[in-house]
């Protein structure tokens, strides 16, 4: 009993409310839930917040019995509420609210200096990888051997040939390389002309659409997304099969896709989750090559509640 009657509240509520905050975030951290609200780069932070959380729990729960003259708890509604918000709902992020975020692929290619000849994603690590394993002394191997002149000096119609069978020699090398990096891209199928875009592989195979757009131009595409329209941006004939992107956290959501042209684009509902598919083809904005759709079939799908990380 005299424990009890020497119970101090506000150690109390502090404590259940830092040991409370610890388990949310532990949680969240496990169960990947955290991802609605920030990157998977941030999962080391919060562990490290849910650590320095318990330690001020085991702090405060060992003044529980030692009651002070005035109990003060007002200030633990302010850990009481992001505990509430974090267990609470999702809110669900409606595209209409953020499709003026929306940056067309030729101007954020154009923003980063990005050209349509190079590589990019799976493709640039495999390129880079093979060239690795490959020394520059290779082609020139590969090239036939000729006699070397007995003369002391090379004419110079002879070092340009030379050179111009060497370099002949490093551009066939970097195309069978592109060629063997093909088959790491999820869903390419290079013979039929195809490519099936997957949830995990979203923004990786819009980029590489966009910087080789000479290359992949005629491939025809299936890519699942949320229907985004805005008579503002988009034409009537227009509309994005979109997913949204979080560099940093849930405040930051943009709206990434590729632009798709499709006769039936005004009978199309925003925000609802469609599989398109139809034909790369050239399209220009502002001035910049920018790869579009031509769409040809459209058929509704599933909801994908994950986001995509674009870094």
């Amino acid at each position: 009993m005299a424990k009890a009657r020497n119970l101090d509240p506000q150690a109390l509520i502090e404590a259940v409310c830092c040991l409370a905050f610890s388990v949310v975030l532990i949680a969240m951290a496990v169960n990947g839930s955290y991802l609605n609200y920030v990157t998977p780069r941030m999962q080391p932070y919060l562990i490290f917040a849910a650590i320095v959380m318990l330690a001020w729990f085991v702090s405060t729960a060992r003044r529980v019995f030692q009651a002070r003259r005035v109990a003060r708890t007002s200030h633990c509604i302010l850990m009481a509420i992001p505990i509430i918000l974090l267990v609470g709902p999702k809110m669900k992020v409606s595209a209409t609210e953020i499709s003026n975020k929306y940056v067309p692929q030729a101007a954020a290619a154009a923003a980063s200096g990005a050209n349509t000849s190079g590589t990019s994603g799976f493709a640039s690590s495999t390129l880079a990888s093979a060239s690795a394993s490959k020394p520059l002394a290779t082609p020139q191997a590969s090239v036939a051997k000729t006699e070397a002149p007995s003369t002391d000096t090379v004419s110079e119609d002879d070092a340009l040939a030379q050179e111009l069978a060497q370099n002949q020699a490093l551009a066939a090398l970097a195309e069978s390389s592109a060629e063997e990096s093909d088959s790491d891209w999820p869903g390419l199928d290079p013979v039929a002309k195809r490519i099936d875009i997957d949830d995990d592989n979203f923004y990786p195979w819009l980029n590489e659409i966009s910087l080789n757009l000479n290359k992949y131009a005629g491939y025809r595409v299936a890519v699942t997304g949320f229907i985004l329209k805005d008579p503002e941006i988009f034409a009537e004939n227009e509309f994005v099969p979109a997913r949204l992107g979080m560099s940093c956290c849930v405040a930051d959501l943009v709206p990434y896709g590729i632009l798709c042209k499709y006769d039936n684009a005004s009978e199309l509902v925003a925000d609802e989750w469609v599989t398109v598919e139809g034909v790369i083809q050239a399209g220009e904005y502002m001035g910049y090559p920018e790869a579009q759709l031509l769409v040809d079939k459209v058929t509704p799908a599933e909801e994908v509640t994950e986001y995509i990380y674009p870094y």
